[in-house]
């Protein structure tokens, strides 16, 4: 207020932009930059206590944790082109309806052929690096299922590691508009087979990445780990979701060691050994499909065999395990 009325007033009217951009604990150090600059000249100074200095945007930038998705999307356009030869689109998951099945977090990405879809902003860490991290690897996740034929599947191409059973159940398939939609339409709950097969994708990109590109192999599992943690509880689910939240833990632990109850050992084991099939640099797209038949057919014959609360009983057991 000394040095100038007009910055004092302006300060007070911008703090609440600054303390979301940058933290109450590094406003202290942003209003001594701005004093300093008030001091040796106060047009300057006030400028900067009203947002319109570069000098202002450029403290605030170095003080601020928080990566947006505005400033990085041409950097992160580049990279995903890099790793998949295509000029992928880079959008804000503000302009998805739906969130999907899988292991990222609340603000789920998601790709829809072209586009990789990232939330507008990221303030998960203290570190901007690790926070640009963060969005490098939910780029690297889509970009996968770009580079390694997601959206490439075809309802007629045979799989590689798994007998076709698609085509001996394909008379059931109405003509859809796309191969996807005919794989499902083999499904009376389409929804669910859909959920089953987004997770085995996933499992198998994810393997593939880690296999591919061992530069960002460490920082792609502590993302990942940090995801489980934040997965639901099992026993806030119902049992077909319960299913897929079991399938989606099985893809980010390694499961080879675990003791499952003995009420579930025999399909939760068949479950783990299908989904680690597609951990093969000769899986395709294909035998994800054929991974999802399977998987469906396991849930659909347990759910006959043993009672809803049983069964999430023990499954959700054997994820506490985990």
């Amino acid at each position: 207020m000394p040095l100038s009325p007009t910055s004092a007033i302006e300060f007070l009217k911008v703090s609440p932009t600054l303390i979301q951009r940058i933290g109450i604990c590094s406003l202290e150090r942003w209003l001594s930059e701005g004093k300093s600059i008030l001091k040796k000249r106060k047009e300057a100074g006030e400028a900067y206590f009203r947002l319109e200095s570069m000098t202002g945007e450029k403290v605030l930038e170095r003080l601020s944790s928080a990566v947006e998705l505005e400033q990085v999307s041409e950097v992160l356009r580049m990279y995903c082109r890099a790793l998949t030869g295509r000029n992928a689109q880079i959008l804000s998951t503000e302009t998805l309806k739906d969130r999907g099945i899988g292991w990222t977090s609340l603000e789920r990405p998601s790709t829809e052929g072209t586009g990789v879809f990232l939330p507008p902003i990221v303030d998960r860490y203290d570190a901007k690096a690790e926070n640009f991290g963060w969005y490098k690897v939910m780029a690297t996740h889509q970009a996968g299922h770009l580079e390694f034929g997601s959206f490439d599947f075809s309802f007629d191409k045979e799989a590689t590691l798994f007998p076709n059973l698609r085509f001996e159940l394909g008379q059931r398939s109405r003509n859809g508009i796309t191969d996807l939609e005919r794989f499902f339409d083999l499904f009376a709950d389409r929804r669910l087979a859909a959920d089953i097969f987004t997770v085995v994708e996933d499992t198998r990109i994810d393997y593939l990445l880690k296999r591919e590109y061992a530069g960002i192999r460490r920082r792609y599992e502590q993302v990942q780990q940090e995801a489980l943690a934040e997965r639901p509880p099992l026993n806030s689910l119902p049992l077909r979701q319960a299913f897929v939240e079991f399938l989606t833990r099985m893809s980010l632990v390694d499961l080879s060691q675990v003791e499952f109850p003995a009420e579930v050992a025999h399909e939760l084991r068949a479950a783990t050994y299908i989904l680690s099939r597609v951990k093969s640099p000769l899986a395709t797209v294909e035998d994800s499909a054929e991974a999802t038949i399977r998987l469906y057919a396991l849930l659909i014959l347990s759910l006959i065999h043993i009672s809803e609360p049983t069964r999430l009983g023990m499954i959700s057991y054997a994820v506490f395990c985990l």
